[in-house]
C-alpha cells in the first residue's frame, strides 16, 4: 500500500469518527481488530468503534 493510500484511508477514518458514521467505520476497521481501552477491556470491531465514537475511549496518533 502506498503512503498516499494510507493517508487517504486515515482521513476517511477520522471523518467517519467525527461524523459517528458507523457504516463507514465498519467498512474501514477490520473485523479481527481488537481495541483495548484504558481499563484493559478488550473490545471487538463494532463495540470498540461505537465506544470511541461515543467518547468512552480516546484515540491517539501513532507515528
Amino acid at each position: 500500500m502506498q503512503n498516499n493510500q494510507i493517508i487517504e484511508y486515515e482521513e476517511k477514518l477520522r471523518k467517519a469518527m467525527l461524523a459517528s458514521d458507523v457504516k463507514i467505520l465498519d467498512e474501514l476497521i477490520h473485523n479481527k481488530l481488537i481495541f483495548v481501552n484504558h481499563f484493559g477491556q478488550m473490545l471487538n470491531n463494532i463495540d470498540g468503534a461505537l465506544k470511541v465514537i461515543l467518547g468512552h475511549c480516546s484515540t491517539v496518533k501513532l507515528d
